[in-house]
């Protein structure tokens, strides 16, 4: 998932290539986008995607490396993207300073 500024500069370089056609290039550009989230998923599969234990999952959301969807006082739920950008690129430094 590359941000929006990362994206435009790939645009130009695809655009400067004679040798990319329209279709490789929607093909990489496609590939450059974030995915569609799905619904919300539970604490039980956001410990599984991150192979991580309950209190672990506790201490993310508590230095705000994931944030929960509070259903009801025991029914919390996650974003499946946020969850999967934590699986695939991990914390970074500066956030894990906080």
């Amino acid at each position: 998932m590359l941000r929006t500024e990362l994206i435009t500069a790939i645009n130009g370089i695809l655009n400067s290539d004679p040798g990319i056609t329209a279709e490789e290039k929607e093909r990489i550009l496609k590939a450059c986008r974030p995915p569609k989230a799905g619904p919300p998923i539970t604490a039980r599969e956001a410990m599984k995607m991150l192979e991580i234990s309950r209190p672990t999952l506790r201490s993310y959301v508590h230095q705000g490396l994931l944030h929960q969807i509070n259903i009801t006082a025991r029914k919390v739920r996650f974003d499946r993207g946020e969850v999967e950008h934590l699986a695939n690129y991990g914390m970074n430094t500066k956030e894990f300073e906080k």
